[in-house]
Parts: structure tokens; C-alpha cells; sequence
């Protein structure tokens, strides 16, 4: 492996030394970002400008992976990249340049260092690249053919049930991811909703019964983790993004509801996320407002996609009206 070009090192170098990342990039076989998928498009020019001094002077492969907490965000790079490549530039780049979408799963809790490259993280860690071509082996890397089940693994194990017990834990006003799962009533139902996701992906991408149950365990042993010290605030953020149709808690909730399994517990934490009102978090403010003018059957429809008939949203609303009041 000739070298590695990381983004968090070129937006420190960019405006003060470009010339240093487009170098780096010329010598590199890795490219990858571990940066944020919002700032992808500023720091796409400068490594478009890498990969064109780059190809002036070798075509030896190069793989651009974005470490991103989100779907396709290779794709998304790339898209940005290409916006500022002329016709020629991206001829070249057939057969040298990979762009290569991935999974990455590692907790990072938030946090105040004084120097911003520091990063407390847990020990578990997973990344999981998609790609046929044969690659330098990295320590830690997995290569899959097809992202699709990893990404809907992580999503729906990993983020499901992070925001459930993040959803639940407040409800019973819990302060710490931790402190949720030590009650034996929350890890219950925590446990149980990460079941019926994990019913879903099983029938649906064909994992082993038994592994999957290993990794559900494997899981909720990281989220009880105290060194992490996560705030169910923190976790539970963002609640109207959490409830959109394609993510971590409707979309499970339909697809399971298609395939004829069971989506109760998924319905308790779309109720429980209904009644996030942390007053600090921008989103949870709008979705209670929301709530107040336009009634929870709107809101379900308009934020989640969901129908007032869909079973769904009759079990959501179940939970909602039985819940109306947070334990003290």
C-alpha cells in the first residue's frame, strides 16, 4: 500500500496547506472521509483537484471510500467531485479511480476535548466496503458484494435500537443510555423491538437465525457500556428525522407489517419517540408543536408517512393515548 489520504487531515491542511492534500492524494491507494456527510460537498473541489494532478502522472488504482453515517455517501462525494472534473479528467479516471460505498458502526458519545482531533469512541468497531474489485488488504476492513443487508443490518439493529432505548429511557426518566438498560423492564422491550426488526432481516436477507440473535446480544452489550456515558438526549435528537418513512423506526414497522410479522414493540417506540419533548433539542420543540395544532394522526402522516388506517398507526396511537403521562 503506497499511502492513505484521510478528509478530517485535508480539512485541517485545506485552506492553509492545499497543496500538502493534493500531494497526499497523488501518493495515497486509500482516500476516505470520516467527516460529516454535510460538509462532503466543501471538501469535494480539493480532492477533485488532488485526483486531477494525481492522473497526470499515474493510473495506479485508487479507492475513495466515505466513512460516512449515511447511506450511499460515496455516492454523494463522488457526485460532488464530478461537478468540477472536466470530460477528460473523468475519462481517465475509468478503471483507476473506485469510488466505493460502505458501513460504518462505531458509538461516539458526545464529548468535549480541547484538541479537536480527539475522539473517545468504543472498542467494537465494524466497516464493511462494497466492491467486487480485489483490494489491498486493511486490517478491520470487510468486503461484502452487496452493501444493501449490512447498511438495513446496522440501521435497524444498531441506530433501531439506540433511539429505543433512548426513546424509552426518557419516558421513565432515565439520564443515561446505560442507566436505561439496567432496568430490566426497559432492556425487555428494548430487546424485544430489535427483534421484530430482526425477524424482518431474516426473512428478508436470509441471516442465520442464531447469528443474528448473537449480534442483537453483542449490540445491547455496547449500549450498556457506562465509560460511554451517552445522554438519552443526545441519542433521542432529531425525533422527526428518526420518525421519517425510510428510517430506523417507520421503516422497519412497514416491512414487517408486509411480510405479515409482528410490529408491536416498533409501534410503542414510534409512540414513545411521539412523546420526546426534550425542550433543548430543536426538533423535539417542532414536533410537540405539531403535535398541539395539528393532532397526532396529521403528524403521523405528514412526518411519517403513515396512513389514520395503516395498523400502525391505530398500535401507535394505542401506546400514545395509554402513555399520555411521563413517569416522574
Amino acid at each position: 500500500m503506497r499511502g492513505w489520504a484521510q478528509a478530517p487531515w485535508a480539512r485541517r491542511y485545506s485552506k492553509t496547506h492545499p497543496e500538502q492534500v493534493v500531494a497526499a492524494i497523488g501518493r495515497a491507494s486509500f482516500l476516505t472521509t470520516a467527516i460529516g456527510p454535510k460538509v462532503l460537498p466543501f471538501i469535494a473541489p480539493l480532492i477533485a483537484e488532488g485526483l486531477t494532478e494525481r492522473l497526470k502522472h499515474t493510473h495506479e488504482k485508487l479507492y475513495v471510500i466515505a466513512c460516512e453515517n449515511q447511506i450511499n455517501a460515496t455516492d454523494l462525494l463522488k457526485n460532488e467531485v464530478l461537478k468540477t472534473l472536466n470530460e477528460e479528467t473523468v475519462k481517465k479516471m475509468e478503471g483507476t479511480v473506485f469510488f466505493l460505498n460502505s458501513a460504518v458502526d462505531r458509538i461516539v458519545p458526545l464529548q468535549h476535548n480541547e484538541e479537536l482531533l480527539d475522539v473517545l469512541v468504543e472498542n467494537y468497531h465494524e466497516w464493511i466496503v462494497a466492491t467486487k474489485e480485489k483490494l489491498p488488504e486493511v486490517k478491520g476492513m470487510q468486503i461484502v458484494p452487496d452493501l444493501a443487508p449490512y447498511i438495513e443490518r446496522k440501521l435497524f439493529t444498531v441506530n433501531t435500537g439506540h433511539a429505543t432505548t433512548a426513546y424509552l429511557g426518557y419516558q421513565a426518566g432515565k439520564n443515561k443510555i446505560h442507566e436505561a438498560l439496567a432496568d430490566p423492564d426497559i432492556y425487555r422491550d428494548v430487546k424485544a423491538t430489535i427483534e421484530e426488526t430482526g425477524a424482518y432481516l431474516i426473512k428478508r436477507y436470509g441471516f442465520a437465525a442464531e447469528t443474528h440473535e448473537r449480534y442483537i446480544e453483542k449490540i445491547l452489550h455496547r449500549f450498556q457500556n457506562p465509560k460511554l456515558n451517552d445522554d438519552v438526549t443526545r441519542v433521542g435528537r432529531s425525533p422527526i428525522r428518526k420518525l421519517g418513512p425510510e428510517d430506523r423506526l417507520v421503516k422497519p414497522a412497514r416491512e414487517a407489517k408486509r411480510l405479515g410479522l409482528s410490529f408491536t414493540h416498533l409501534a410503542q417506540v414510534i409512540a414513545a419517540a411521539l412523546r420526546f419533548d426534550y425542550t433543548e433539542d430543536a426538533e423535539a420543540a417542532e414536533l410537540q408543536k405539531q403535535l398541539k395544532t395539528k393532532g397526532v394522526l396529521a403528524v403521523l402522516n405528514q412526518v411519517s408517512g403513515l396512513s389514520p388506517e395503516d395498523p400502525i398507526t391505530k398500535e401507535a396511537i394505542r401506546y400514545y393515548k395509554e402513555n399520555s403521562v411521563k413517569p416522574g
